[in-house]
């Protein structure tokens, strides 16, 4: 497991993951789904499988998600948004259609703090890690400063072909 920092939305980061990913995320995803999974993306290192589980603190994923109050319902709700991202992958004429992430958890830790975990599903591991050809490298920043849609999905689009 990756320890938490309060470094979550550094600039810097880089984000890394197959091309295939753009079209597959793009007609679930949302504003804020997009910035989670960069951010998540950003946090795993792809040569490293074991990086897949990554945690936040409580207060890093509130300023992720945007969540104003500490209430429950707030959280569940994030929680089951994320986890019920689907991926579609079309490949010669064959569809195939899993969750992003398998886990969620929000839970305390050895010290105390409570702390945010989660892990991409099995069948993201070929989209994420060991990745030889065919995949997107950019900034998390980048990312980050897009509030719309759209313009998120166009720049994942233009670096995934930018050679």
């Amino acid at each position: 497991m990756i320890p938490a920092t309060t470094n979550t939305l550094k600039n810097e980061y880089w984000v890394v993951h197959h091309n295939v990913l753009n079209e597959a995320l793009c007609q679930h995803s949302t504003v804020m789904s997009n910035r989670f999974v960069s951010i998540y993306i950003s946090r795993l290192n792809p040569n490293d499988l074991s990086s897949r589980e990554v945690s936040f603190t409580l207060a890093e994923y509130k300023q992720i998600m945007e969540i104003k109050c500490v209430h429950s319902a707030a959280f569940k709700k994030s929680a089951e948004d994320l986890i019920s991202i689907p991926v579609s992958i079309k490949n010669a004429g064959r569809l195939k259609v899993f969750p992003l992430f398998s886990e969620f958890t929000l839970d305390k830790n050895d010290f105390g703090d409570w702390m945010v975990t989660i892990n991409c599903h099995d069948w993201m591991i070929d989209y994420l890690f060991d990745l030889k050809g065919n995949f997107s490298r950019y900034r998390l920043g980048n990312i980050l400063n897009l509030k719309e849609k759209n313009h998120q999905e166009m720049y994942k689009f233009l670096n995934s072909h930018q050679h």
